[in-house]
């Protein structure tokens, strides 16, 4: 994983940008939520199913936390200073060379000016503020995978509380809760 442009003060003001904190705080409530509430209400931290239950549901939680931090922390990727157009290339008969206007170069197919960074990245997606980061050539992956495990943690989460909420009785200790239980 190459790190991102400008060492580790640019990576650390990257993770103190209030969406990344957010993100983080996002996933730092859900997981407590999931296996200290919902999950200890329904199974029980101590019983098989329940350490079972939380143990995978750790394992999804951690791998969505690394590739957040590697999508976030890595270079997206940068066009090379050396790069230079290929004239003599039989896929870009006919084609003009691109140029960046704004970082004074050439840059490859698929390449894009980012201006939230202020640079161009190699087969840019797209800027994405929850990672502060744009996504590139060299951290795709690492997003993807955040995305998925995000996706199937969200999705396990749903259905520990679902089960929760349906297969245990509930005392509601809140009075408003109680006249609307009683009509």
């Amino acid at each position: 994983m190459a790190r991102r442009r400008g060492g580790v003060a640019a990576a650390a003001a990257a993770a103190a940008s209030p969406a990344v904190v957010g993100a983080v705080s996002v996933m730092a409530l859900v997981y407590y939520s999931t296996v200290f509430i919902f999950l200890d209400h329904w199974l029980g931290l101590g019983t098989t199913a329940g350490a079972a239950n939380a143990a995978a549901f750790s394992v999804v939680v951690a791998a969505c936390f690394f590739s957040f931090l590697c999508a976030a922390a890595a270079d997206p990727g940068s066009v090379p200073a050396s790069f230079a157009p290929d004239a003599e290339d039989p896929q870009r008969q006919g084609l003009k060379s691109r140029y960046c206007d704004k970082c004074c170069m050439y840059k490859p197919s698929r390449t894009h000016h980012c201006k939230v960074c202020k640079r161009c990245v190699l087969k840019m997606d797209h800027h994405c503020v929850w990672i502060n980061n744009c996504v590139g050539y060299a951290n795709y992956k690492s997003f993807i995978i955040c995305v998925l495990n995000a996706t199937i943690g969200s999705l396990y989460s749903l259905v520990v509380f679902l089960f929760d909420l349906f297969q245990t009785e509930h005392e509601f200790d809140v009075p408003y809760v109680k006249v609307i239980h009683k009509h």
